[in-house]
């Protein structure tokens, strides 16, 4: 039964730094501040500032570890479990967390 815990345990905390996670080239580009963090049902992340009306061209690709790099203060919500999103009105807010529903 131990056994079971601890492999559960290991696998729902393990963080893969080298996941890809999509933010945008506001954020990359321009600095805009990410003020919405998204960990969605399938495991995918996305990372994201105020900008409104995105489309796909806004896209860009990253890591888990070069969006840590491109802003450290994302470490306090690393651990976002998946389902959930995470708001901050600005840098050194609080987060706040609730359910992301993709409706």
């Amino acid at each position: 039964m131990f056994a079971i815990f601890i492999k559960i345990f290991m696998k729902t905390n393990v963080i893969n730094y080298n996941q890809y996670i999509i933010t945008t080239k506001f954020v990359v580009n321009e600095g805009s501040l990410i003020t919405r963090v998204i960990h969605d049902d399938d495991g995918d992340w996305q990372f994201l500032g105020t900008e409104q009306e995105l489309c796909d061209s806004d896209a860009i690709v990253l890591s888990l570890s070069e969006i840590l790099a491109h802003d450290p203060t994302l470490d306090t919500i690393i651990n976002l479990p998946i389902g959930k999103q995470a708001f901050r009105p600005a840098l050194n807010a609080p987060w706040e967390i609730c359910d992301y529903d993709e409706g």
